[in-house]
């Protein structure tokens, strides 16, 4: 059964931006690039100054707004590719970020699915607001594999 929906029916919106024009909250966001240009270094003080409630500077009207403050924002991390003990934390620290306001998961507690109900489930326990997949890829659930599509 086909479900069409009028457009004339939606009623807009106004998106929640973490970086505006770059990162909504709320919506999937990639970070995609060759390796080694610092992808992961760019997410991780991205956290690490939401860690500590500084927001990054951002575009409004074409005009450049200051980096604001606010509440600090809890962040859920999940990492396959980077070790959290010698990579994440360490470079974390050193962009001064607040360890409170970040939770980890990485491939030593098990396989993170990247679902829609697994990621509610994640916001609903822990408060994220914020969810980092590095590299993302690695958490696709088997059934968006190439290999069992009919």
């Amino acid at each position: 059964m086909v479900v069409r929906k009028h457009l004339k029916d939606v009623e807009n919106k106004e998106v929640s931006w973490l970086w505006r024009p770059f990162i909504p909250f709320s919506k999937v966001t990639l970070i995609q690039g060759d390796t080694g240009i610092g992808k992961t270094s760019l997410v991780i003080k991205l956290v690490a100054d939401l860690s500590r409630g500084i927001y990054p500077p951002t575009m409004y009207h074409g005009q450049l707004q200051e980096q604001g403050t606010g509440e600090p924002v809890m962040t859920y991390y999940v990492s396959a590719e980077n070790g959290i003990d010698d990579t994440i934390a360490p470079v974390f620290d050193q962009f001064g970020g607040n360890r409170d306001n970040v939770l980890y998961q990485d491939e030593t507690q098990g396989h993170f699915i990247l679902n829609g109900e697994e990621i509610r489930e994640v916001v609903r326990q822990t408060g994220a607001r914020v969810i980092v997949v590095d590299p993302w890829q690695q958490f696709l659930d088997d059934m968006t594999s190439s290999n069992n599509i009919g």
